[in-house]
C-alpha cells in the first residue's frame, strides 16, 4: 500500500484519471458543502457520469494557453 503524508501532484492525478478514462474526457474533483461531508481520511476522489460531459468554465478563467493569450 502506498502511504505518503503529501497528496499526489496535479501529473499524478492526470496518470491516475487516464488510467480509467480517456485523455479527451473531462473528469470532475468535487468538494461538497460541510453537511453532505463524508471521509475516511485525506483521499482525493474523482468522478465522471457515464454518457455525461461536464461543463467547464471558459479557459481563459482558469489559465492563460501556453503562447500566452
Amino acid at each position: 500500500m502506498y502511504m505518503s503524508d503529501e497528496l499526489p501532484s496535479w501529473y499524478e492525478m492526470v496518470l491516475v484519471k487516464n488510467l480509467f478514462w480517456g485523455e479527451d474526457e473531462t473528469v470532475i474533483q468535487f468538494i461538497p458543502k460541510k453537511t453532505e461531508h463524508r471521509s475516511i481520511g485525506e483521499v482525493l476522489h474523482m468522478w465522471k457520469k457515464v454518457g455525461v460531459e461536464h461543463e467547464l468554465p471558459p479557459g481563459f478563467l482558469v489559465a492563460p494557453k501556453i503562447d500566452g493569450t
